[in-house]
């Protein structure tokens, strides 16, 4: 309606970035009925800073000689914070509330683009038919990477303690692997609900470069990430990386 470009055509011109996202943002964030309110906002979504962080090629900790090391404390990780800033106080492409009911606003058309997981597509496809489009986030500066997303950490295991751990591997293979007819339904679903086979076959070749967050796992890391003040984020970085180091040094005492 804005006679912007759509953002998968400049996802696959390679155009797609924080730039772009932003410069599309302003203009997308409106007052729309003349009463000198914001109506119409550019993007809300309960994922903050990840998506910045992963598609600037920055996770929050790596891995040094097999042991997790603190990674927030660079440049690369100050542009994400400083996005989220900007995103805010200088664009303000988000409402104040942007926690509230972002998936609801998104389909009513009060924010215009949202950034969530796979399980809420269907509500979405029913709320909003084909005006509903789809396209990985866009990428930042300092990376190579063509796409970024965040993939379900969650995952099927067997327990240490099983006492036929052959038998629970078999149970696993048998839900876990469709059979070639229960393939065929679900990507003829999976189609239909993303809007295409072009654009399925764009995310499933996103799907090759997803993140797990690897810090996902350790107690209270998640707690300080969300105390990083955006407006200066090196200096509070910095501030609390003696609190970050010791949530990881928890997790390796409590392993040994």
């Amino acid at each position: 309606m804005a006679g912007l470009p759509d953002p998968l055509e400049l996802y696959k011109q390679g155009k797609w970035t924080w730039e772009t996202f932003f410069n599309l943002g302003k203009q997308l964030t409106q007052d729309t009925n003349g009463d000198g309110k914001i109506d119409q906002y550019a993007y809300a979504s309960w994922r903050t800073y990840a998506p910045f962080l992963w598609t600037n090629d920055v996770m929050p900790i790596k891995y040094v000689g097999g042991r997790p090391v603190f990674n927030l404390d660079n440049p690369k990780a100050y542009k994400a914070f400083q996005a989220v800033y900007e995103m805010d106080a200088k664009y303000k492409m988000r409402p104040a509330d942007w926690w509230t009911d972002p998936q609801g606003r998104f389909q009513k058309g009060i924010t215009c683009m949202d950034y969530w997981g796979p399980w809420d597509i269907s509500n979405m496809r029913n709320a909003l038919g084909k005006k509903l489009g789809m396209v990985p986030f866009p990428k930042g500066p300092d990376t190579n990477k063509k796409s970024a997303d965040e993939g379900d950490d969650s995952a099927w295991a067997i327990a240490s303690s099983s006492k036929d751990p052959e038998l629970a591997a078999l149970y696993l293979l048998w839900m876990l692997m469709p059979t070639d007819k229960e393939k065929e339904l679900i990507v003829k679903n999976q189609i239909e609900r993303v809007g295409g086979k072009e654009v399925y076959d764009i995310l499933m070749d996103a799907a090759t470069r997803t993140v797990i967050n690897p810090a996902a796992g350790i107690p209270g890391f998640s707690e300080l990430m969300d105390q990083i003040d955006t407006a200066n984020p090196a200096k509070s970085i910095k501030a609390l990386k003696p609190k970050f180091e010791a949530a990881i040094n928890a997790v390796l005492e409590g392993l040994k």
